[in-house]
């Protein structure tokens, strides 16, 4: 894959003759001079082309370029030139294209804190802030290695809960599929021969019943699964859903601890990286997908803009409430980004054990569920057919 050279837009004169504006393509600003005096020309102003801002990538496409260049750095490799040999081994499309921006801003003499702060708009804010502090201090690799591990640790809880929940929710979905099979298709043709039999068991009756208003059923359904769609909307402005899921008994942990565990790891790492407090805050909040924290996160900006204390900006509802003395202790030895990484390991621990005992319980409440379900319709179906050939002389 040939990648074009930098563009460079100059302003120049032949001669005596009126200055003209145009463009070059060069490796560098010394070898387009350089090119544009060999054609004879003087040489008024020249200055790199700005380049469009790359594409916006998924979480994952994000997360695979971050480790490309993480390894990079790790080997000790020009940034630009192993970026350009990883853009060559891959498809045209928005990932090169990322590739490619942000390598035509290192090969055009762009500072590395620079190119991800003005360029790399594939990259959400919070990463692109954290990478930036990291070049200026001299610890690029280090802050990329942490960034690399809350974002995997996102990645990889999400999977986790997925793969917990996957395979009981094709069971439920299989069972409602033939549930309404059993309502739509079988009942109708049996309840003309169930007329004739008389007085009919209790649980017949409310299956036959059920069976009359499963168009209302199905409309309830629809209504549900419209509310939900409408409160993850809703969460991911106003945290509104976020608020309601984060206080289920069972779930909430499961909803609220992965958002906890990324607060803490963002903070920690940008306190390291000298960002004052607000600041820190402010992108902190940028990098959060839970709508409540990420409000909770503008809230303690804010606060801490008017000289609060950490400890004080996170005694809020929106966190556990075991998060601000286990700050309040970090504050107290000026170890803040210390007691946050221990908060979240504790919150990750907490998340393991919630996801093992959901591991542990769901498969049996599924099957119990289906037996239940599967009990009710064919024992409402098969009962009548049992008493008719009871009462039989």
């Amino acid at each position: 894959m040939k990648w074009p050279m930098p563009t460079f837009l100059y302003t120049a004169r032949e001669g005596q003759q009126p200055s003209q504006p145009g463009q070059i393509e060069a490796a560098d600003a010394q070898a387009a001079r350089a090119e544009l005096e060999r054609r004879g020309l003087t040489v008024l102003e020249l200055k790199a082309a700005t380049v469009a801002p790359g594409p916006f990538l998924t979480n994952d496409e994000a997360l695979e370029l971050l480790k490309q260049i993480g390894e990079i750095v790790k080997a000790g490799l020009p940034l630009a030139a192993g970026l350009r040999a990883i853009g060559a081994e891959m498809p045209s499309g928005k990932y090169a294209r990322a590739i490619d921006v942000l390598a035509r801003d290192l090969e055009n003499g762009a500072p590395l804190d620079a190119a991800l702060t003005e360029s790399a708009a594939w990259m959400p804010e919070h990463l692109r802030a954290m990478l930036a502090a990291g070049a200026r201090a001299g610890r690029l690799g280090e802050v990329l290695e942490e960034s690399l591990a809350i974002e995997q640790f996102k990645a990889d809880t999400k999977r986790r809960i997925r793969a917990v929940v996957a395979y009981p929710l094709l069971i439920v979905a299989a069972l409602l599929a033939w549930s309404l099979f059993v309502l739509l298709m079988l009942l109708p043709p049996m309840r003309q021969i169930y007329e004739d039999f008389g007085p009919l068991p209790q649980l017949t009756q409310f299956v036959l019943m059920l069976g009359g208003s499963i168009q209302w059923l199905l409309l309830g359904l629809s209504g549900i699964v419209i509310s939900v769609i409408l409160c993850f909307k809703l969460s991911a402005r106003f945290g509104l859903a976020s608020w309601v899921f984060a206080r289920l008994p069972v779930a909430g942990p499961l909803w609220r601890y992965p958002g906890v565990i990324s607060f803490c790891h963002l903070l920690a790492a940008l306190l390291d990286q000298s960002i004052p407090l607000p600041a820190a805050l402010q992108l902190t909040a940028d990098g959060l997908a839970d709508g409540e924290l990420r409000a909770a996160s503008l809230r303690a900006a804010r606060e801490a803009g008017q000289g609060k204390a950490l400890a004080q900006c996170v005694a809020t509802s929106a966190f556990p409430h075991t998060l601000r003395p286990i700050v309040h202790w970090g504050e107290q030895v000026s170890a803040p980004s210390e007691s946050l990484r221990s908060a979240a390991e504790l919150y990750r621990k907490a998340l393991d054990l919630r996801i093992e005992l959901l591991s542990v319980a769901i498969p049996p409440l599924t099957f119990a569920v289906v037996a239940l379900t599967a009990g009710i319709l064919v024992g409402a179906l098969l009962s009548p057919l049992f008493s008719l050939v009871t009462d039989l002389p």
